[in-house]
């Protein structure tokens, strides 16, 4: 009898170690299907109606390959050619690492001599001397949209061998495009936000390693269904808001992406749009920035409700967890962080109270997302009136 007894012990416990499928495999590994793919740029109306405001992504293959950039990019000696003889500097940051990793400062014809040997890739706003190369998308084309208030800015990025960015999310929608490279995406629809922790809020990205995923840490990527592309030089991908997403850059690898209001799609009169794609430089167009968004009440009430999303994920959010959503750069500083609580500016602490109270409206002194679904409308304007207090954006 005792020998039966260690027996059934001795499988438990193997059956108990074993390891996920998935285990220190790259993010994206197991059940997944390909993105949908259109040929070049849609049309404004189309593109808006069928992909932007479904918020649903696209790669559209071969649409840059109008632009000037597409042939002039194709070597540094054009970059070396057109770069202005003063000082002109560009952030260089890590290719495999966090956003907390320190950004490096160079002048461009400096980046372009040690980047092939270098850990570090340029992210920057697209450089003046090269707007005349870049074009807005064809599926942004319209003069209520260029020369309107939805744009908010376009950034370059440009590197040379294996580079990684961490899982994310954006704030926007977003159209990348790839001028020279590879470039492999794995996204992930919102529906499957509980199931892929993000654990740093005040970037809405997580700090997992991409190539090796520790599946006993995240164990609900099991359950989600990735989406792919490789896209080549000349393609674009269309990447809605708050669609989860990460990026492996092979190779000597230039993309340009531009961002836009998600918030003002809604608002777009798209009847007297051209029926076929226009491409205009893209100084041409106005970009208006991150204000805007930041301090829009539908903006503010559903990054918050994100933040609580998450942050419920790991255990019940009290008033000192609510507190740190805003105040610390990780979901782990928690409990009791008293020490950190007497460290918040009272006029913060206090707007930051009434927003908790508006929401724990079964006042058990712990708050839920669905808490925030059911507020009503006076007391979710309540909930941004003190949010917009601590200025979180």
């Amino acid at each position: 009898m005792l020998s039966k007894v260690v027996t059934v012990i001795c499988c438990l416990t193997y059956v108990a170690a074993e390891d996920p499928p998935s285990h220190l495999k790259p993010f994206g590994w197991g059940d997944s299907t390909p993105m949908e793919e259109v040929q070049g740029f849609l049309p404004v109306k189309q593109f808006f109606e069928e992909y932007v405001k479904p918020n649903k992504p696209v790669v559209m293959r071969g649409a840059n390959k109008v632009w000037p950039g597409f042939l002039n990019w194709q070597t540094d000696e054009y970059f070396a050619s057109v770069a202005p003889e003063e000082p002109f500097i560009v952030s260089m940051d890590i290719k495999r690492g966090t956003p907390e990793t320190p950004t490096d400062f160079v002048d461009f014809k400096e980046f372009l001599q040690k980047y092939n040997t270098s850990a570090r890739r340029m992210v920057e706003h697209t450089p003046p001397f090269l707007w005349k190369d870049v074009l807005v998308p064809g599926s942004l084309g319209c003069d209520v949209i260029t020369q309107g208030e939805i744009l908010m800015g376009h950034k370059m990025w440009y590197g040379s061998s294996y580079s990684t960015s961490v899982v994310h999310k954006d704030a926007a929608d977003n159209i990348n495009c790839l001028v020279y490279g590879i470039k492999n995406y794995t996204i992930l629809s919102p529906e499957y936000d509980p199931h892929v922790f993000l654990d740093r809020p005040d970037g809405l990205y997580s700090t997992m390693e991409v190539d090796k995923v520790d599946a006993h840490k995240y164990p609900g990527l099991d359950k989600v269904k990735f989406q792919h592309t490789e896209l080549h030089g000349g393609d674009c991908v269309f990447i809605p808001y708050k669609w989860i997403h990460q990026v492996r850059s092979y190779d000597r690898n230039i993309a340009v992406n531009i961002w836009w209001n998600h918030w003002r799609n809604n608002e777009l009169d798209l009847s007297n749009c051209p029926t076929e794609t226009e491409e205009k430089v893209i100084n041409s167009a106005k970009f208006h920035g991150w204000g805007d968004f930041e301090s829009r009440d539908e903006g503010v009430f559903e990054h918050t409700h994100d933040l609580l999303s998450m942050a419920h994920v790991i255990k019940p959010v009290t008033y000192p967890r609510w507190v740190a959503l805003f105040t610390s750069t990780t979901f782990d500083a928690d409990a009791p962080q008293l020490d950190m609580l007497k460290q918040v500016d009272p006029d913060i602490k206090k707007a930051l109270r009434e927003a908790f109270l508006a929401v724990d409206t079964d006042k058990n002194r712990r708050i839920t997302p669905e808490e925030m679904d059911k507020l009503s409308e006076e007391d979710t304007k309540t909930v941004v009136k003190h949010i917009k207090v601590k200025h979180y954006y």
